[in-house]
């Protein structure tokens, strides 16, 4: 286990797939995205947002989706993740 990822911080945080799809999506495009257009995804962005993850700003007299210091930190703890290696658990 790598020393640099918090499991109980992530463990709290409770991440969803919309979460760990809209960071990632975040971490691609420099921190900052368009707000969803469909009710469900403002929906998702309402539950993201209560985690403390992201914020909705006014950019350009529109809404942007914008990651904030807890979101960064958990990012940087997904992409420690992704890059340890795999491990196979054989059953029994």
């Amino acid at each position: 286990m790598n020393s640099k990822i918090d499991t109980a911080h992530l463990r709290r945080v409770a991440l969803t797939a919309f979460d760990v799809r809209l960071l990632g999506l975040l971490m691609k495009s420099g921190g900052e995205y368009p707000m969803p257009e469909t009710l469900d995804g403002r929906a998702a962005l309402e539950r993201t947002r209560a985690k403390g993850l992201v914020e909705v700003v006014e950019r350009f007299a529109r809404p942007f989706v914008r990651l904030t210091d807890e979101g960064r930190a958990v990012c940087s703890q997904l992409e420690v993740m992704a890059k340890q290696p795999k491990l196979e658990v054989v059953g029994r």
